[in-house]
């Protein structure tokens, strides 16, 4: 609180907060001591005396954090599957009809590693994990049929970050699933097969 007596300006106190923004690409280094900004300020009272109020007395260290990927495509050959492994419900998932693979990453400790997934949805059903298959609706590619993915068991919603954990630095290794999904009440038999690409960010 600032009030005047005689002409004099005395404070009871000064609170200053500091606030550091991102605005492009980072990168590691050092930022030196220095004054960021300027006000007028006293022991007990002032008449005006510019002095600095907030000063770097030591240089601050920005470090960034990433990964790098050490499985940059994974295949899921998932084999023949008879249509009559499927029923007649919409979402039944013929047991075998899956396959995993291990996404691999090296990452620096404190990462935070988050994946979305971008793909087609598949347009024969409203949710949004499953993926439409490559030519859909060709002649020689299977109808009643989506791909999901799955990471830990649960969906990948197309278009979801999730965060998959906190590095601690070294190789990391996540389990990925594909697996087939009925999306009519009948299955044509043909090619089945989708490609969808996982982002991964590191914060």
């Amino acid at each position: 609180m600032l009030y005047n007596t005689n002409n004099q300006s005395y404070f009871t106190g000064l609170g200053v907060s500091v606030a550091f923004v991102k605005y492009g690409p980072t990168v590691s280094g050092v930022v030196s001591g220095q004054a960021i900004a300027k006000g007028t300020s006293g022991a007990y009272k002032f008449m005006g005396n510019d002095s600095n109020i907030i000063t770097f007395t030591s240089g601050l260290n920005i470090t960034t954090v990433q990964c790098s990927i050490t499985t940059p495509s994974l295949t899921f050959p998932i084999g023949n599957i008879s249509a009559s492994d499927f029923g007649s419900t919409v979402g039944t998932l013929p047991a075998g009809a899956q396959n995993t693979q291990n996404l691999g990453l090296n990452c620096d400790a404190g990462a935070n590693i988050n994946v979305s997934l971008n793909g087609t949805q598949n347009p024969d059903v409203g949710t949004a994990s499953v993926l439409a298959l490559t030519g859909q609706g060709d002649t020689g590619v299977a109808k009643g049929v989506g791909v999901q993915l799955l990471y830990n068991g649960t969906p990948l919603i197309l278009n979801n970050s999730i965060t998959l954990k906190q590095s601690e630095g070294g190789q990391e290794t996540f389990p990925i699933t594909a697996r087939y999904y009925q999306t009519k009440t009948a299955v044509t038999p043909g090619t089945a097969n989708t490609s969808a690409t996982l982002d991964l960010t590191y914060q």
